[in-house]
């Protein structure tokens, strides 16, 4: 009798004090209400705006040093899915990491959101890196490692990874399903209709889209109907199903109605204008492709639509015959271009701009921009070799520390191991250097090209100058001329006078001190300038960059060895940034890297 009693004292002893750690476990990792409500509504997507509320109202309660780092964690999560990447990364650099690296769960959410912003900034080995991490570990929190899953299917789509991305996709929609998180499972169709649109696979692209519309029917999310409805419309204009495609173009722009968002409006716009022009409609499709230039509030924020925009004008001005129209819209879509930076987009407006010219019989203009194009292309794919090879040495480098962990718990393999990866770290090694030395060799031979078409470009406008000479000497102006041909004539006197003992390079050139040489007004030389499609400062920086050239190419005479800086205020600069940003403005490479590859290329 007294030994069973001393057992139930024992097994009540030790149940008391389970339950003691357990609540003191519970109370450590317990949270404000306020914040896990916005960890629920950051995890339903698209309710940003209802989580930054709660997060702030949080930090208001002056909580402890845990729930801020959490609060901060997620304020920017919440900040990089409302289109602010670069702030959200500026805010997550705050966190002190090495105050929370011993709170697993924190560290947790420290690392899925890292990762998830480094995928906004398109830094995808790095978050791939970061995210693979997170989701061994299934007792934090699913819905996160979820949606880190789907990230990570993204980064592999977008690599050319397409059977590793459709498995992670499936692993990401059964932890949504488990969550009852069933709008998400939604996008995640959404993205596979997506993929298999991409690999020529319409059937299963339709039956997923269609999946999709039905998820987020349920969830009433507009902007998500938004997006679909365009998946759609890009859906039928591939299988050339137009009528199909406008419906649902008009869907989208009822759609939009909502939330008046630039992004989305000119997204619209753009494929109503492409489906116009299939249907061979170029007064409508020149319209919509108008609206999307002029719903840009900043010309230079949404550059790829409005680059398509203004191929799209180009391309109808071809099929109305007005080969010179054409050429004027394909010349800013490939300066628009240019200064993206995007590879694919230089590629698709240098291309775009060779065939104007071939339409014009230019051919070695034509040529030129041809050559460009081409180089871009193959630009682009290096580029996206070289980040698939990134991502495969992040997954061989994780693997290599797993290994050496694992020696460190079975010490009778630790030499077998560390030879392994002293191999495989100098094995890693070569590949790197290899790469390194094949991509500058790459960048060297497109430096080279870039000179050599400058050259060329210069030498065409020297020859079409002198002729231009020729031609000013005996055309005058007559009452009868037009308002075009005498803005026109105004811009080629102002041409010859540039020209004429090289007055560009005065450094105090403005529109009025022209005009007056000129014997004409200020507002009239204005307008003839921007009849041409550019700008004063512009046209002098050319004539100026040009002049830096030919100093620079002329062998015969030390001025090649003059610094930059002289070079710069010898043409006309009155500082020499402003030099170098109108020098590569114009030939897309500064002044040191032109010089450098003018020589290595003799």
């Amino acid at each position: 009798m007294a030994k069973t009693f001393q057992a139930k004292i024992i097994y009540y002893t030790l149940l008391l004090i389970s339950f003691t750690v357990f609540v003191s476990c519970s109370s450590r990792q317990k949270y404000p209400d306020t914040l896990l409500k916005a960890i629920d509504n950051f995890y339903l997507e698209n309710h940003n705006q209802e989580a930054l509320s709660d997060l702030h109202k949080t930090l208001a309660l002056h909580p402890d040093k845990n729930t801020t780092q959490l609060c901060h964690i997620f304020i920017a999560a919440s900040v990089c899915e409302d289109n602010k990447s670069d702030s959200a990364l500026a805010l997550l650099q705050k966190i002190d990491t090495l105050s929370i690296s011993s709170y697993p769960d924190l560290m947790f959410w420290y690392n899925s959101i890292k990762g998830l912003i480094l995928f906004r900034e398109n830094k995808f080995p790095q978050a791939y890196s970061i995210l693979d991490k997170t989701i061994t570990n299934e007792n934090f929190d699913i819905r996160a490692i979820a949606l880190n899953q789907r990230i990570m299917a993204r980064i592999c789509i977008s690599l050319g990874e397409y059977k590793k991305g459709v498995e992670w996709l499936a692993c990401s929609s059964e932890h949504f399903k488990e969550t009852r998180l069933y709008k998400s499972v939604a996008i995640n169709h959404k993205i596979l209709g997506r993929y298999y649109m991409t690999t020529g696979n319409y059937s299963e692209a339709l039956k997923n889209f269609n999946l999709a519309e039905k998820g987020l029917l349920k969830s009433n999310d507009k902007l998500e109907l938004f997006y679909i409805y365009i998946n759609y419309l890009d859906y039928y204009l591939k299988t050339k199903d137009l009528d199909k495609a406008k419906q649902y173009a008009n869907l989208s722009y009822t759609q939009y109605k909502g939330f008046e968002d630039n992004q989305m409006i000119t997204l619209v716009y753009n494929n109503l204008g492409e489906i116009d022009f299939k249907q061979n409609n170029y007064l409508a499709s020149m319209s919509y492709f108008e609206k999307t230039l002029n719903s840009s509030n900043d010309y230079f924020t949404f550059e790829f639509r409005n680059v398509n925009a203004l191929i799209g004008m180009s391309k109808n001005f071809s099929q109305l015959k007005r080969p010179v129209d054409a050429l004027r819209y394909a010349r800013m879509a490939q300066s628009l271009a240019s200064k993206s930076g995007l590879r694919q987009m230089q590629y698709e407006a240098n291309n775009h701009l060779a065939q104007c010219y071939k339409d014009l019989g230019m051919i070695k203009q034509a040529y030129c921009y041809m050559d460009t194009s081409v180089q871009y292309l193959d630009s682009a794919f290096k580029a996206s070799s070289l980040t698939t090879k990134a991502l495969y040495e992040t997954k061989v480098d994780l693997v290599r520390t797993a290994s050496e962990m694992e020696s460190f718990k079975q010490l009778e393999k630790k030499h077998r191991a560390i030879l392994i990866s002293i191999i495989l770290a100098l094995t890693i090694l070569i590949v790197l250097v290899l790469i390194i030395y094949r991509l500058q060799q790459s960048r060297n031979i497109v430096l080279k090209e870039l000179v050599k078409k400058n050259l060329k470009i210069i030498d065409e406008e020297r020859k079409n100058s002198i002729i231009l000479q020729n031609q000013i000497a005996t055309k005058k102006t007559t009452r009868k001329s037009s308002d075009t041909e005498k803005s026109e004539l105004l811009y080629n006197k102002l041409i010859y006078w540039l020209e004429n003992e090289k007055r560009y390079i005065q450094s105090d050139l403005s529109l009025e001190s022209i005009a007056k040489e000129l014997t004409t007004n200020r507002e009239y030389l204005s307008k003839a300038i921007n009849d041409q499609n550019i700008r004063f400062h512009d046209l002098i920086n050319k004539y100026r960059v040009e002049e830096a050239i030919q100093i620079l190419t002329d062998t015969g005479k030390t001025n090649t060895q003059f610094k930059l800086s002289y070079i710069a205020y010898k043409v006309g600069f009155n500082s020499n940034s402003a030099f170098i940003d109108a020098f590569k403005k114009q030939t897309g490479l500064n002044p040191a890297e032109f010089r450098k590859n003018l020589y290595a290329s003799e």
